[in-house]
């Protein structure tokens, strides 16, 4: 897999996923979560790199011009991560990837955190983690349930 190109987003993709409850549902029948699970925490935790994964599902549309970001802010007096539509710029980073049949990634959702930044530049320079993840995730038929996705 390369990354070299790794940082669109497509918008009729992600108009067509699941929404939450559907993509829950399935997720929880699925017998190999937990022994995926252990593998990517036990390959983070020997790299020391902030990566993880995501449940994919459809927020909201999203315009063709337009992309999902996450911005940090407070909800209900708690921190949290808030995933919006928005414009990009060139302060918005890839955050969370879907994973294509043909090997490439698209864009789930990109984030503001600068935090995400440099985490993406330490992939960009040695991605065998991160392809390592996706492989895995491949391995488990988790490619339409679950992105991998920068945890910073």
């Amino acid at each position: 897999m390369m990354l070299t190109n790794f940082t669109k987003f497509n918008s009729t993709k992600y108009n067509s996923l699941p929404k939450v409850n559907v993509a829950s549902r399935i997720l929880q029948q699925h017998p190999n979560f937990a022994e995926l699970l252990g593998k990517i925490y036990s390959l983070t935790k020997a790299h020391s790199i902030e990566l993880g994964l995501q449940l994919i599902y459809h927020h909201m549309q999203v315009d063709e011009v337009k992309v999902m970001i996450e911005k940090f802010q407070f909800h209900q007096n708690a921190s949290a991560f808030i995933t919006s539509v928005s414009f990009p710029t060139d302060q918005v980073y890839p955050a969370s990837w879907l994973l294509e049949d043909d090997g490439k990634l698209t864009v789930f959702e990109y984030s503001i955190d600068i935090l995400v930044k440099r985490t993406l530049e330490k992939l960009i320079k040695n991605p065998s983690i991160f392809v390592e993840i996706c492989d895995l995730i491949r391995d488990y038929h988790f490619e339409n349930l679950l992105a991998p996705c920068i945890t910073a």
